[in-house]
C-alpha cells in the first residue's frame, strides 16, 4: 500500500511532466457522443470517477496518459470522462449504475451497455480490456450469409471486410479472392475494398494500396491512409518479432519509407529497438535506441526514463547497455522533478557500482520529498539496500 501511494504522489503531483500523449477525450453532450459514435462507428468508453478518488487521478496521470493506450481508445472508441458527483453525470446516473469509482464502462453506438469495470487498471491491463472488448463486437454475420451466397456487389464486400477488421478476424483471403476477379480495380468501391482491406505490409494488396495511394486519398482523407499504412506495417513488425524474421521488419519498415509516411524514420528505429529486445540482443537495441533520441531530438525526460527502463528490464548484465541506461536516467533527472526518474537514476548507479553517486542521490531526493511531507519508502528500502552493500 505504501509502495502504491508513493507511485502515486509521483505521478499525480508533478502532472505537468507526465507526457502529454495519451486518450483524447471528448467535449460534448451524451447526445453527441452517441451521434459521433454513429457516425464514426466507434464504441463509447466512460470513465466515471470522482473527485476525491485516488485510483481515479492514478489512471488518469498514468493508462489514460499512455501512448498505446491513447492510440487504440482513440482508433477505437468515442471517450468521455465524467465526474459523477456532478451535475453533468445527472442525465446518465439513471442509465448506468456506480458503486465504486472508478467505474468503466463500454457502449454502443445505440447507448446500450456492452461491459461495465469496476476498478482502476494499469496502462497494459486498460488496453488488454480495451481490446478484448473490441473484438467481441462482432457484426460480420450480418455480410456473411450474404457473402457466402455469391453476392460480389463492392459495397457489400467492403462493409464485411471492415466488420471483420473489426472484429479482428482474418480478412485476407476475402479480399485476395475479390480482387483477382476484378477488372478494373480503380472504381471507386473497388479502392475502398483495398483500403480497408490492407491489414498486412506483407501482402499483394497493401502493395495495391501504395501504388493506388493518391486515388484512395481522394476517397477517405489522408489521415486514414496514411494512419492504415502506419497500423498495417505494425503488423508486420508484430509477426517479425513473433517470428523472429528480420526480412519482414526491413519489409515493414522499407513500405513505411515507400508510403513516405512522417512516421517513418520514428517508426523504424522503435520497431527495431522492439526486435532487438525480442531476440535479446543488446548492442542492435542500444544503437537503435541512440538513433531514436537523435532522430527525434528528444529532450522529453518521460521519454528518456523509459528508455532507461528499457534497458535495466531487458539487458541488466550488459556493461554497455547499463551505462546507457545510466546516461539516459541522468538525462530525464536534468529535465524534471518526477521523483520516479531520481529513483530511476539513483537505481541504475547502484547496479553500474556508484554506489557512492547512488546514495547521493538517493538522499538528496528523499530530502526533497521529506520536505514536501511526501512518503519515502522506496527511498528508504534503497538506501538501506545501498549501506548494506558496503557494509
Amino acid at each position: 500500500m505504501k509502495h502504491l501511494f508513493f507511485i502515486f504522489n509521483i505521478l499525480w503531483l508533478c502532472p505537468s511532466f507526465t507526457s502529454a500523449q495519451g486518450i483524447e477525450f471528448f467535449h460534448g453532450s451524451w447526445s453527441d457522443a452517441l451521434e459521433k459514435a454513429k457516425s464514426s462507428e466507434k464504441l463509447i468508453f466512460i470513465d466515471a470517477y470522482a473527485q476525491w478518488c485516488g485510483p481515479c487521478k492514478k489512471m488518469a496521470a498514468t493508462a489514460f496518459r499512455d501512448e498505446k493506450v491513447g492510440k487504440f481508445f482513440n482508433d477505437n472508441f468515442i471517450s468521455l470522462k465524467i465526474d459523477w458527483e456532478s451535475e453533468e453525470a445527472a442525465d446518465l446516473k439513471g442509465k448506468f449504475a456506480v458503486t465504486a469509482f472508478p467505474t468503466l464502462f463500454f457502449v454502443n453506438a445505440k447507448g446500450e451497455l456492452i461491459k461495465k469495470e469496476i476498478g482502476g487498471r494499469d496502462a497494459e491491463g486498460l488496453l488488454a480490456l480495451a481490446k478484448s472488448i473490441s473484438s467481441r463486437v462482432d457484426n460480420s454475420k450480418e455480410f456473411e450469409a450474404e457473402y457466402l451466397k455469391g453476392n460480389r456487389d463492392s459495397t457489400l464486400v467492403y462493409n464485411y471486410v471492415k466488420a471483420l477488421n473489426k472484429a479482428g478476424k482474418p480478412t485476407l483471403k476475402i479480399v485476395n479472392e475479390y480482387i483477382s476477379k476484378q477488372k478494373d480495380l480503380s472504381t471507386p468501391g473497388n479502392l475502398k475494398i483495398i483500403y480497408e482491406g490492407s491489414t498486412e505490409a506483407d501482402s499483394k494488396v497493401f502493395e495495391m494500396l501504395l501504388a493506388n495511394k493518391s486515388k484512395i486519398i481522394e476517397i477517405v482523407g489522408e489521415k486514414a491512409v496514411y494512419d492504415k499504412i502506419e497500423k498495417a506495417c505494425q503488423k508486420t513488425v508484430n509477426k517479425a518479432i513473433q517470428f523472429q524474421n528480420k526480412d519482414l521488419l526491413n519489409e515493414a519498415n522499407n513500405k513505411m519509407e515507400a508510403s513516405k509516411h512522417s512516421n517513418a524514420s520514428s517508426f523504424a528505429t522503435t520497431s527495431i529497438m522492439d526486435y532487438c529486445k525480442s531476440i535479446g540482443d543488446a548492442d542492435g537495441f542500444c544503437v537503435a535506441c541512440k538513433t531514436y533520441v537523435k532522430d527525434i531530438k528528444t529532450e522529453d525526460p518521460a521519454k528518456l526514463h523509459n528508455l532507461a527502463k528499457d534497458i535495466v528490464q531487458n539487458f541488466p548484465k550488459d556493461k554497455n547497455a547499463m551505462k546507457l541506461a545510466e546516461k539516459f536516467a541522468e538525462k530525464a533527472t536534468k529535465n524534471s522533478e518526477v521523483y520516479e526518474y531520481f529513483y530511476t537514476y539513483a537505481n541504475i548507479l547502484f547496479q553500474n557500482g556508484s554506489s557512492k553517486d547512488a546514495l547521493k542521490v538517493a538522499n538528496k531526493t528523499k530530502e526533497n520529498m521529506q520536505k514536501k511531507g511526501l512518503p519515502t519508502y522506496q527511498f528508504d528500502v534503497l538506501i538501506t539496500k545501498i549501506k548494506e552493500s558496503n557494509s
